[in-house]
């Protein structure tokens, strides 16, 4: 399984600006992390972060920036496109799964985007 977030540099959002990475989701446990080091140095106005690629419910624990001193900060949530919320689980009919996040903090000092919660199919 593979989950793949989408940086907006001030133009929107396209595959050119994106990374991939292979999800641990073990036992529902979901984690995703994104090695920032091709961003470095680069204005960075939303996240666009999409966890599956299938119908599944995600329960999102966590999404923070972790900064090169190894301070964390939380990504503030903007919107979903889930098809249903059942409590703070999103809920995703479809096969394309997305929820945006403003960065915050000094953005071009980001080393490392991570997501974690737990995830069970649809």
């Amino acid at each position: 399984m593979v989950a793949q977030v989408f940086f907006d540099h001030g133009r929107g959002y396209f595959a050119g600006n994106s990374m991939t990475t292979v999800i641990n989701a073990k036992e529902r446990e979901y984690t995703a992390a994104f090695d920032m080091n091709l961003y470095a140095n680069k204005r960075i106005y939303g996240i666009r972060f999409d966890p599956v690629d299938f119908p599944a419910k995600l329960l999102l624990k966590e999404a923070e920036a972790v900064f090169k001193d190894g301070r964390r900060a939380k990504l503030r949530f903007a919107l979903g496109n889930e098809s249903k919320k059942d409590g703070d689980a999103y809920i995703f009919e479809h096969n394309d799964a997305n929820l945006y996040f403003y960065p915050e903090g000094n953005v071009e000092e980001m080393d490392a985007l991570r997501f974690s919660g737990t995830l069970s199919l649809l």
